[in-house]
């Protein structure tokens, strides 16, 4: 059953977010990655598996790759800006604020929450590896975070009819998936624009993991927000 993405939760929590520019290598062939992934899931799709994993082109969004290891995520990205370990399972959580710096930025001038216009990264790990990535930002420019052949910001329909399957809709209209593939965009209704990308080793793996909600340090007196955690 397809629910409202959790991530919605999240933003009402943490305030809009909008995830800026990445600091990642381009892909060495944009173009060529994009179609190799676009026909990748089409063939994928009409094959119908009900265990389907992602194709190894639609795998990575920016620098990250599912399957990577913690290490080799740190080193490319930096220091998170916050950590999260499951209870029930040996997981790791890793989310990443951008524009970079921001926790800084707020330390030296706080924002009142309405202001913030931020983006986030979350990242799982089990045993060491990656195996879900999310990227989300509710103004849709997600430069260098977009999965090859789905951009983020773009129509929804478009990007559904660019890469076939058969799409599942939550009763909201803001998430949709597909019946065994571990891929989720989060869509705006009001623009019909994909959000955000979700991405994972497996459909369990997608179903069970969503933004993490992070808390506002605010001022008592003032309201303002002086990080986010």
């Amino acid at each position: 059953m397809i629910t409202r993405p959790p991530s919605f939760a999240c933003l009402l929590l943490c305030a809009a977010v909008f995830l800026g520019v990445a600091q990642a290598a381009p892909a060495p062939d944009g173009v060529q990655a994009g179609a190799e992934c676009r026909e990748a899931l089409g063939q994928a799709f009409s094959a119908q598996d009900p265990v389907a994993a992602l194709p190894e082109a639609c795998r990575r969004l920016g620098p990250v790759a599912l399957g990577m290891r913690q290490q080799d995520v740190v080193d490319a990205l930096g220091k998170p800006d916050a950590t999260r370990h499951g209870a029930a399972r040996p997981d790791t959580v890793l989310v990443y604020l951008y524009p970079r710096g921001l926790n800084e930025r707020l330390a030296r001038h706080p924002l009142p929450p309405g202001s913030l216009d931020h983006g986030e990264l979350a990242i799982r790990f089990r045993d060491g590896r990656v195996v879900n990535i999310i990227a989300f930002g509710p103004h849709g420019k997600l430069p260098g975070f977009g999965l090859p052949g789905l951009a983020l910001g773009a129509d929804v329909g478009t990007q559904l009819q660019a890469v076939g399957g058969h799409p599942r809709w939550n009763a909201s209209r803001d998430y949709v998936q597909f019946a065994a593939m571990p891929l989720g965009l989060e869509v705006d209704p009001d623009t019909s624009a994909v959000i955000g990308i979700d991405i994972a080793a497996t459909k369990q793996d997608l179903e069970h993991f969503s933004l993490p909600p992070l808390r506002l340090h605010k001022d008592g007196r003032s309201g303002l927000v002086s990080g986010i955690r």
